[in-house]
């Protein structure tokens, strides 16, 4: 699961220390990726000003992406897509 990564993934900076790891959900559930390994990144992909998070699956080299249905501070992930480069599926090295 990416509780582990979270306070790579969301740091939330109170003095010098990090808040603790918590479970970040898409639909109410925790995020948990197949194969492990898993590599989370938020980026505002659409331009909406909110930060969606991507997170390569390191079984298969797919990208899912969560879009941030919420707001500015207080993110909302729904379901995922996969990343796609024109008509094509983007993947990364993997395996």
């Amino acid at each position: 699961m990416l509780t582990s990564l979270l306070p790579l993934l969301l740091p939330l900076v109170l003095g010098d220390e990090l808040a603790a790891p918590f479970a970040v959900e898409a639909r109410g559930v925790a995020i948990d990726v197949p194969g492990g390994n898993s590599a989370p990144c938020l980026a505002d992909l659409d331009g909406d000003g909110l930060a969606d998070l991507l997170v390569g699956q390191f079984e298969d080299g797919c990208v899912r992406v969560y879009r941030n249905a919420g707001a500015r501070g207080a993110p909302r992930f729904e379901d995922f897509e996969l990343l796609r480069a024109a008509d094509a599926l983007a993947t990364v090295p993997h395996g």
